[in-house]
């Protein structure tokens, strides 16, 4: 259900895992949800450098929870699948490099939470977003309604909850909700070459910068900036700021080394 393919070259350190569940849209059942979490579990965290996330089902990138399953679930077993879910969301927040989601085709509820987990989102034509859980008489219930907010602001996270809002690529980049819109149907050229532009910045400082930006998140501005400054002191005595620093010296590119 969920594919991997490590790439190698330039491009080395880069892991595509592609959703692959067609009969059920890549919705959330309890065996894609447990395929999910084995291959974040397979993850090299030392040997990644950045995870593309995307759907090798057409027109959908995630359809959010398997309703025919849950129908089926005691309230018991809901919470449990929830807690199961908002897990996994949250491993995949935490992990230490950057995470790119191509959003291709449909994300309702729990794919839009999904992808909202990654740091970016690169859409397609095709792509259509929205947690419509209200329409079904629930809300988002793996994190939508703090991450979203966090995303877009309580306005616009609440207009789009309260309405079930299903909003296009093009109004989803006006918003910030995706980063980039690929001129290819399934974004996965655009990706990577997200990826190559991010990969030629150093890796501990990709990484510094990432821990420093979601801790900071969490705490006021003063402790924020007391965040920033102990992830920035961390790197002054790497030896890849000081390759970066020759190398702006001698006016050629950096060869960074993550260490």
């Amino acid at each position: 259900m969920i594919e991997r393919q490590d790439l190698h070259g330039d491009e080395q350190g880069v892991v595509i895992l592609s959703m692959n569940r067609p009969e059920g849209k890549n919705a959330f059942s309890r065996s894609f949800l447990e395929s999910f979490h084995q291959a974040i579990n397979e993850l090299d965290v030392n040997e990644t450098r950045l995870l593309i996330l995307r759907s090798h089902v057409p027109g959908v990138f995630c359809a959010g929870a398997d309703l025919k399953e849950r129908a089926q679930m005691t309230d018991a077993e809901v919470v449990q699948f929830l807690d199961r879910l908002g897990n996994l969301l949250i491993r995949i927040e935490a992990l230490p490099f950057p995470t790119v989601a191509i959003v291709h085709g449909v994300a309702f509820g729990g794919g839009l939470e999904l992808a909202l987990a990654c740091d970016l989102r690169i859409g397609t034509s095709s792509t259509q977003v929205g947690l419509t859980e209200t329409s079904i008489g629930i809300i988002p219930g793996a994190g939508g309604t703090q991450r979203l907010t966090r995303l877009l602001g309580m306005s616009r996270a609440k207009h789009m909850i309260y309405t079930a809002q299903r909003i296009s690529v093009a109004e989803a980049c006006d918003l910030g909700l995706v980063d980039e819109i690929s001129t290819s149907e399934d974004g996965e050229s655009e990706a990577r070459g997200l990826a190559q532009r991010i990969l030629r910045n150093a890796p501990l400082a990709l990484r510094a910068a990432k821990r420093a930006i979601q801790e900071g998140l969490l705490a006021p501005l003063s402790e924020g900036l007391v965040i920033e400054r102990q992830h920035y002191l961390s790197l002054l005595q790497t030896s890849d700021r000081q390759e970066g620093l020759a190398a702006f010296r001698e006016k050629r590119p950096p060869r960074f080394e993550g260490r």
